[in-house]
Protein backbone atom coordinates (compact mmCIF):
# COMPACT_ATOMS: atom_id res chain seq x y z
CA UNK A 1 0.00 0.00 0.00
CA UNK A 2 2.68 2.20 1.10
CA UNK A 3 4.56 1.79 -2.26
CA UNK A 4 1.13 2.94 -4.61
CA UNK A 5 0.72 5.98 -2.73
CA UNK A 6 4.53 6.60 -3.31
CA UNK A 7 3.88 5.87 -6.31
CA UNK A 8 1.04 8.20 -6.91
CA UNK A 9 2.84 10.90 -5.68
CA UNK A 10 5.74 11.07 -7.60
CA UNK A 11 3.90 10.79 -10.22
CA UNK A 12 1.64 13.51 -9.27
CA UNK A 13 4.59 15.70 -8.32
CA UNK A 14 6.00 15.58 -12.00
CA UNK A 15 3.13 16.85 -13.64
CA UNK A 16 1.54 13.42 -14.57
CA UNK A 17 -0.93 11.15 -12.55
CA UNK A 18 -1.13 7.55 -12.25
CA UNK A 19 -4.28 5.17 -12.12
CA UNK A 20 -5.32 1.81 -12.36
CA UNK A 21 -7.63 -0.37 -13.78
CA UNK A 22 -9.83 -3.76 -13.69
CA UNK A 23 -8.89 -3.99 -9.68
CA UNK A 24 -10.56 -7.16 -8.04
CA UNK A 25 -13.32 -6.34 -5.66
CA UNK A 26 -11.57 -7.12 -2.73
CA UNK A 27 -8.65 -4.74 -2.95
CA UNK A 28 -11.33 -2.01 -4.30
CA UNK A 29 -13.48 -2.53 -0.88
CA UNK A 30 -10.00 -2.19 0.97
CA UNK A 31 -9.04 1.02 -0.69
CA UNK A 32 -12.38 2.42 -0.08
CA UNK A 33 -11.99 1.26 3.82
CA UNK A 34 -8.78 3.05 3.91
CA UNK A 35 -10.19 6.25 2.41
CA UNK A 36 -7.47 6.41 -0.07
CA UNK A 37 -9.08 6.19 -3.70
CA UNK A 38 -8.78 10.56 -3.77
CA UNK A 39 -5.10 9.39 -4.07
CA UNK A 40 -5.10 6.20 -5.93
CA UNK A 41 -7.45 6.80 -8.81
CA UNK A 42 -9.33 3.66 -9.90
CA UNK A 43 -11.01 2.74 -12.91
CA UNK A 44 -13.14 -0.11 -14.48
CA UNK A 45 -11.28 -0.58 -17.45
CA UNK A 46 -8.53 1.86 -19.68
CA UNK A 47 -11.19 3.49 -21.84
CA UNK A 48 -12.52 4.66 -18.59
CA UNK A 49 -9.18 6.06 -17.56
CA UNK A 50 -8.03 7.70 -20.80
CA UNK A 51 -12.00 9.55 -20.95
CA UNK A 52 -11.03 10.72 -17.16
CA UNK A 53 -8.01 12.40 -17.96
CA UNK A 54 -9.04 13.81 -21.06
CA UNK A 55 -12.05 15.08 -19.27
CA UNK A 56 -9.85 16.66 -16.20
CA UNK A 57 -6.87 17.69 -18.15
CA UNK A 58 -8.28 19.13 -21.59
CA UNK A 59 -6.30 18.69 -24.99
CA UNK A 60 -2.55 18.46 -25.12
CA UNK A 61 -0.71 21.20 -25.72
CA UNK A 62 -0.67 23.60 -28.53
CA UNK A 63 2.74 23.61 -30.98
CA UNK A 64 3.86 27.03 -30.96
CA UNK A 65 3.27 28.43 -34.80
CA UNK A 66 5.56 30.59 -35.03
CA UNK A 67 8.83 32.16 -32.91
CA UNK A 68 7.66 34.53 -30.03
CA UNK A 69 11.59 36.06 -29.22
CA UNK A 70 9.82 39.27 -28.24
CA UNK A 71 7.61 37.94 -25.69
CA UNK A 72 9.01 34.28 -24.60
CA UNK A 73 10.99 32.77 -22.67
CA UNK A 74 8.31 34.48 -20.22
CA UNK A 75 8.98 33.83 -16.39
CA UNK A 76 5.58 33.23 -14.37
CA UNK A 77 5.24 32.55 -10.88
CA UNK A 78 2.92 29.47 -9.72
CA UNK A 79 -0.72 30.12 -8.04
CA UNK A 80 -0.32 27.30 -6.21
CA UNK A 81 2.67 27.27 -4.69
CA UNK A 82 4.70 30.60 -5.56
CA UNK A 83 7.42 29.20 -7.84
CA UNK A 84 8.88 30.58 -10.69
CA UNK A 85 8.09 28.81 -13.68
CA UNK A 86 9.91 29.60 -17.54
CA UNK A 87 7.48 29.48 -19.74
CA UNK A 88 9.02 29.11 -23.98
CA UNK A 89 5.64 29.44 -25.74
CA UNK A 90 1.96 29.67 -25.67
CA UNK A 91 0.28 26.10 -24.84
CA UNK A 92 -0.64 24.60 -21.67
CA UNK A 93 1.33 23.57 -18.81
CA UNK A 94 2.30 22.06 -15.23
CA UNK A 95 3.84 23.55 -11.81
CA UNK A 96 6.75 21.02 -11.65
CA UNK A 97 6.19 21.20 -7.99
CA UNK A 98 2.31 21.50 -6.77
CA UNK A 99 1.05 20.15 -9.97
CA UNK A 100 -0.85 23.27 -10.94
CA UNK A 101 -2.12 23.85 -14.56
CA UNK A 102 -2.40 26.20 -16.62
CA UNK A 103 -2.38 27.96 -20.47
CA UNK A 104 -0.61 30.77 -21.56
CA UNK A 105 -2.05 32.06 -24.75
CA UNK A 106 -0.93 34.80 -27.44
CA UNK A 107 0.74 37.91 -25.58
CA UNK A 108 1.24 36.09 -22.72
CA UNK A 109 -2.30 35.67 -21.43
CA UNK A 110 -2.36 33.36 -18.05
CA UNK A 111 -4.99 31.49 -17.12
CA UNK A 112 -4.63 29.12 -13.84
CA UNK A 113 -6.27 25.49 -13.12
CA UNK A 114 -6.08 24.58 -9.21
CA UNK A 115 -6.24 21.27 -9.19
CA UNK A 116 -6.99 19.99 -5.24
CA UNK A 117 -5.44 16.80 -4.72
CA UNK A 118 -5.51 15.13 -1.31
CA UNK A 119 -2.04 15.20 1.19
CA UNK A 120 -1.81 12.22 3.08
CA UNK A 121 0.48 10.34 4.71
CA UNK A 122 1.15 6.64 6.11
CA UNK A 123 2.94 5.70 9.50
CA UNK A 124 3.99 2.60 11.64
CA UNK A 125 3.69 3.12 15.34
CA UNK A 126 4.43 0.92 18.09
CA UNK A 127 2.29 1.07 20.83
CA UNK A 128 3.15 3.61 23.39
CA UNK A 129 2.28 6.73 25.45
CA UNK A 130 4.41 8.43 22.81
CA UNK A 131 1.86 7.09 20.40
CA UNK A 132 0.20 10.80 20.40
CA UNK A 133 3.43 12.97 19.75
CA UNK A 134 4.24 11.37 16.38
CA UNK A 135 0.53 11.22 15.37
CA UNK A 136 -0.09 15.33 16.38
CA UNK A 137 2.98 15.76 14.45
CA UNK A 138 2.21 14.23 11.52
CA UNK A 139 -1.37 15.22 11.34
CA UNK A 140 0.18 18.87 11.87
CA UNK A 141 2.18 19.06 8.92
CA UNK A 142 -1.10 17.79 6.59
CA UNK A 143 -3.60 20.25 8.19
CA UNK A 144 -1.08 23.39 8.18
CA UNK A 145 -0.69 22.58 4.35
CA UNK A 146 -4.42 22.73 4.04
CA UNK A 147 -5.37 26.23 5.85
CA UNK A 148 -7.51 24.19 8.62
CA UNK A 149 -9.21 26.14 11.09
CA UNK A 150 -8.32 26.74 14.20
CA UNK A 151 -11.09 25.13 15.72
CA UNK A 152 -10.78 22.35 13.47
CA UNK A 153 -7.20 21.55 14.51
CA UNK A 154 -8.32 21.83 17.33
CA UNK A 155 -11.03 18.60 17.03
CA UNK A 156 -8.62 16.61 15.33
CA UNK A 157 -6.22 16.70 17.95
CA UNK A 158 -8.42 15.61 20.30
CA UNK A 159 -9.24 12.72 18.13
CA UNK A 160 -6.19 11.52 17.54
CA UNK A 161 -5.08 11.62 21.04
CA UNK A 162 -8.15 9.48 22.02
CA UNK A 163 -6.82 7.30 19.43
CA UNK A 164 -3.62 6.71 20.29
CA UNK A 165 -5.09 6.07 24.26
CA UNK A 166 -7.04 2.91 22.62
CA UNK A 167 -4.17 1.84 20.71
CA UNK A 168 -2.13 1.76 23.59
CA UNK A 169 -4.29 0.62 25.92
CA UNK A 170 -4.68 -2.78 22.78
CA UNK A 171 -1.07 -2.84 23.14
CA UNK A 172 -0.45 -3.13 26.35
CA UNK A 173 2.11 -5.56 26.05
CA UNK A 174 4.11 -2.85 23.94
CA UNK A 175 5.24 -5.38 20.77
CA UNK A 176 2.01 -4.23 18.95
CA UNK A 177 2.43 -2.16 15.87
CA UNK A 178 -0.44 0.12 13.81
CA UNK A 179 -0.35 1.00 10.34
CA UNK A 180 -2.23 4.42 10.25
CA UNK A 181 -2.76 6.13 6.86
CA UNK A 182 -3.98 9.96 7.52
CA UNK A 183 -5.26 11.61 4.84
CA UNK A 184 -6.50 15.70 4.06
CA UNK A 185 -7.69 17.81 1.60
CA UNK A 186 -9.96 20.82 1.74
CA UNK A 187 -13.21 19.70 3.42
CA UNK A 188 -12.30 16.76 5.76
CA UNK A 189 -9.55 14.80 7.52
CA UNK A 190 -9.62 11.42 7.33
CA UNK A 191 -7.75 8.51 9.17
CA UNK A 192 -7.20 4.77 9.01
CA UNK A 193 -6.10 2.68 11.32
CA UNK A 194 -5.21 -0.95 10.73
CA UNK A 195 -5.15 -3.65 13.86
CA UNK A 196 -3.77 -7.46 13.27
CA UNK A 197 -6.71 -8.24 16.03
CA UNK A 198 -10.39 -7.47 16.69
CA UNK A 199 -9.09 -5.13 20.03
CA UNK A 200 -12.29 -2.78 18.78
CA UNK A 201 -14.89 -4.92 19.52
CA UNK A 202 -17.48 -3.76 22.42
CA UNK A 203 -16.59 -7.26 24.44
CA UNK A 204 -12.73 -7.20 24.00
CA UNK A 205 -12.54 -4.43 26.78
CA UNK A 206 -15.04 -2.02 28.51
CA UNK A 207 -12.19 0.56 28.54
CA UNK A 208 -11.53 0.47 24.99
CA UNK A 209 -15.44 0.45 24.59
CA UNK A 210 -15.83 4.15 26.45
CA UNK A 211 -12.72 5.75 24.72
CA UNK A 212 -14.08 4.73 21.45
CA UNK A 213 -17.54 6.28 22.45
CA UNK A 214 -15.53 9.57 23.21
CA UNK A 215 -14.31 9.68 19.75
CA UNK A 216 -17.61 9.25 18.06
CA UNK A 217 -18.62 12.27 19.63
CA UNK A 218 -15.61 14.44 18.21
CA UNK A 219 -15.77 12.61 14.57
CA UNK A 220 -18.64 13.28 11.88
CA UNK A 221 -18.26 9.41 10.86
CA UNK A 222 -16.63 6.62 12.57
CA UNK A 223 -16.49 2.94 11.05
CA UNK A 224 -15.19 0.02 12.18
CA UNK A 225 -14.62 -2.39 9.78
CA UNK A 226 -13.59 -6.56 10.49
CA UNK A 227 -11.32 -8.19 7.44
CA UNK A 228 -11.70 -11.47 6.12
CA UNK A 229 -8.72 -12.71 6.59
CA UNK A 230 -8.28 -11.23 10.61
CA UNK A 231 -7.60 -7.71 11.82
CA UNK A 232 -9.92 -4.88 11.64
CA UNK A 233 -10.08 -1.31 10.35
CA UNK A 234 -10.92 1.98 12.40
CA UNK A 235 -11.81 4.75 10.07
CA UNK A 236 -12.51 8.15 11.22
CA UNK A 237 -13.69 11.29 9.22
CA UNK A 238 -13.58 14.74 10.74
CA UNK A 239 -14.62 17.48 8.67
CA UNK A 240 -13.36 20.94 7.96
CA UNK A 241 -14.68 23.64 10.16
CA UNK A 242 -14.66 27.59 9.13
CA UNK A 243 -13.25 29.95 11.60
CA UNK A 244 -16.20 32.46 12.70
CA UNK A 245 -16.89 35.05 10.40
CA UNK A 246 -15.93 33.42 7.76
Amino acid sequence: MGVLIKMATEFQAAGGEYSMVALPAKILNLFKMLGILDVLRTYPDVKSALDDLKARFGRKPAAPAAPQARLYPLFIQCIGCGRKIEIPSDGYFSCPRCATYFSVKKEGKIKGYKIDRPLHAELTLPASPEMAKGLRATAAGLLELRKYSEASIQRINQMLDETATVLSMGGANGREVFVIYLVADAKEFRAAIKVADNMFDRKASPRIAETLQVIRGLVDEMEIVTLPMGGQILKLVKKAEEEPGE
